[in-house]
């Protein structure tokens, strides 16, 4: 059985361990590289730039789309992000897109 963090605890939506392709764009910066997990509100992603906390930045998830993010954290090699200005109905239809790709991926082995 996993551990459960007391941060995994708090979080508000599931994490999915999905790696897709992502384009990160911050000012005239550019970086590409692959998402560790995702959930309705943010990510975690291996990104070859590197930001400060609380930047700015618009990412291009494959199978996801465009997503207005800001740098919530760094971590090894990449950094946390927290999706802005979604909707609720915007949450519950990336939830839905997450449960598919995990499907999809589960199914695949």
């Amino acid at each position: 059985m996993a551990d459960i963090t007391k941060q995994d605890e708090n979080r508000r939506h599931p994490r999915h361990r999905i790696n897709k392709a992502v384009k990160a764009k911050s000012g005239n910066r550019r970086g590409t590289g692959m998402t560790r997990d995702i959930s309705a509100s943010g990510a975690a992603i291996d990104v070859d730039i590197e930001l400060e906390e609380d930047e700015l930045l618009e990412l291009d998830i494959e199978d996801v789309g465009y997503m207005a993010s800001q740098v919530a954290r760094p971590l090894d090699d990449g950094f946390a992000v927290r999706f802005l200005d979604l909707e609720e109905e915007d949450e519950d239809q990336l939830l839905a897109e997450l449960e598919s790709l995990r499907d999809s991926i589960d199914d695949s082995y």
